[in-house]
């Protein structure tokens, strides 16, 4: 008998922990999945999220006709049915830019012809049929862009005038260029222009010309270009803003996130967060890596201690704090309590040449350091696919950026660090800087970080108030239960937030169905990946 209600009370016991672990975990699925034959001589898809209204792909075709190339778009809604498949033609010497999303539309950005002359085509595409209509961009001055975005009639622009910032506006309903003025200051770094949802835009500048008083700039204006808001926020003198995130009016208030140095150093020493307000002085609220709980989690734990220690020694003797490291800030997002900001940890290969200027470690300034490449925009902004960087062939199975570990962190609405969390990414090797994981908040009870090692996802549960996190791993799911795995290209597919809870990983696969006709075949897919509680 008491062998008996020992496996009882042992049974119940594992019950109970397979409880806890359901409750606390999300629930993945992966409902819906779209297949494309890949031949191995085709381009790689652009993969755009066109938010509850489904997903573009956009690739440039192999095919030429009277000065045009063809380029495939395929609007897919969000059950991942194809809705459209159609060839869209533009001059063969225009280089693919970015894109833009807004409610019922997609724009695709090229820079036109092969040379630095900054005249630019803007296409409008009406995702009900698929339509598309085309606009030429001239401005009156060149300048190389970094930034766009699209707000009603109005699309803006940002970047450099040989080294000074701008921005301007084209409105293509009049089809009127407006530069906006305020600008073109030397030793200005644009560090952020990004749309709102109420129809306005920020420009965020670091004014570092005068050493003793460096500070950020921080302008909201209108479609038209009228500024509405303008706040000026010192920065100490030995501090560089090096990137910074602006939220996006979400909430009520605006905020903006990101990373300094010191001066003359490349490397970032730590985040930074800022309210927006000019009708009262907002302070700066810096913070070290060595600060955070879970920052050098992927570091072997005697190496980060060290670094914690001697942080908080150099604090506490008023030092300048020596650890820094490279690290890029993807994403800002808004809740009730306040923000959080995902950014990633990654180590360049030797050669990197666009983060070699201390006062411009992300080549957001084309001129920092001789090179141009027209495709590059600060992340959040959507950049087409290309294998050019900085006017350079990039070889997908280069090496030039290991990843280490992306980084969550919290803030309440006066910019306190709430929590902050990390996720070891294996030092995955990629060709370029670009986002590798994503996220997803509950608001106030879980968050859901995720990434895509081959072909696995891995989730990641963090809850509001616990400090463990909890990992687990889902295979891409197939479209057959009779397909059967054989590789993935390492380096061409990832996972991103699509809308709300859901997500989309892509990638391109190689598959074996022996009930098939064709028994092997190459694809690109996207699978449809929803995360619940």
């Amino acid at each position: 008998m008491h062998h008996f209600l020992t496996i009882v009370f042992l049974f119940i016991g594992f019950a109970l922990q397979a409880h806890i672990k359901a409750d606390t975990l999300g629930q993945v699925t992966q409902p819906n999945r779209y297949e494309l034959k890949q031949k191995s001589a085709d381009n790689y898809f652009t993969i755009i999220s066109l938010e509850e209204e489904g997903i573009a792909l956009f690739r440039e075709l192999d095919k030429y006709k009277d000065g045009k190339r063809s380029y495939q778009l395929i609007l897919l809604d969000n059950d991942l049915n194809e809705r459209h498949d159609v060839t869209l033609e533009y001059d063969n010497k225009n280089v693919s830019m970015g894109y833009e999303y807004v409610s019922g539309t997609l724009f695709l950005l090229f820079r036109k012809g092969n040379s630095n002359k900054n005249e630019l085509e803007l296409s409008k595409i009406n995702l009900s049929d698929a339509t598309s209509e085309n606009f030429e961009i001239k401005p009156e001055i060149d300048m190389n862009i970094t930034h766009f975005g699209v707000i009603n009639n109005s699309v803006f622009f940002g970047g450099y005038v040989v080294n000074e910032s701008s921005v301007f506006l084209y409105n293509f309903k009049e089809d009127q260029i407006k530069m906006l003025p305020g600008f073109y200051q030397k030793d200005n770094d644009l560090i952020d222009l990004r749309s709102n949802q109420n129809n306005t835009f920020n420009v965020v500048l670091f004014d570092r010309g005068i050493k003793e008083n460096p500070k950020i700039i921080f302008r909201t204006f209108d479609e038209s270009g009228k500024q509405l808001l303008e706040d000026i926020i010192p920065v100490e003198p030995d501090i560089v803003i090096q990137t910074g995130l602006t939220s996006a009016l979400e909430r009520e208030d605006l905020a903006l996130i990101g990373c300094w140095n010191y001066r003359g150093t490349k490397q970032a020493s730590g985040f930074y967060f800022v309210s927006i307000n000019p009708f009262a002085d907002q302070p700066i609220h810096y913070s070290y890596f060595g600060q955070l709980n879970q920052y050098f989690d992927y570091l072997k734990p005697k190496r980060a201690k060290k670094i914690k220690t001697k942080t908080a020694l150099e604090i506490k003797e008023k030092k300048k704090v020596s650890h820094s490291n490279h690290i890029m800030p993807f994403r800002v997002f808004e809740n009730t309590k306040g923000f959080s900001i995902l950014a990633e940890v990654y180590t360049p290969s030797s050669g990197t040449s666009y983060l070699s200027n201390p006062y411009d470690p992300y080549g957001m300034n084309p001129y920092s350091n001789g090179n141009y490449w027209p495709g590059y925009y600060y992340p959040g902004m959507g950049r087409m696919y290309s294998r050019y960087q900085n006017g350079q062939y990039i070889n997908e199975d280069d090496e030039a950026m290991r990843l280490h570990e992306t980084v969550l962190i919290f803030y309440d609405a006066q910019g306190n660090i709430l929590k902050d969390y990390s996720v070891t990414l294996d030092d995955i090797k990629m060709p370029t800087l670009e986002q590798y994981s994503d996220f997803y908040s509950m608001d106030s009870k879980s968050s859901f970080l995720v990434y895509k090692k081959d072909e696995e996802l891995v989730v990641t549960t963090f809850q509001s108030g616990v400090d463990a996190k909890q990992e687990e791993r889902y295979k891409v799911k197939l479209r057959s239960d009779f397909d059967e795995f054989r590789s993935e290209r390492k380096k061409d597919g990832g996972v991103k937030i699509w809308f709300e809870n859901v997500f989309y990983t892509w990638g391109y696969q190689t598959i074996r169905n022996i009930n098939e006709e064709d028994r092997v075949r190459d694809v690109f897919y996207i699978n449809k990946v929803v995360i619940e509680q």
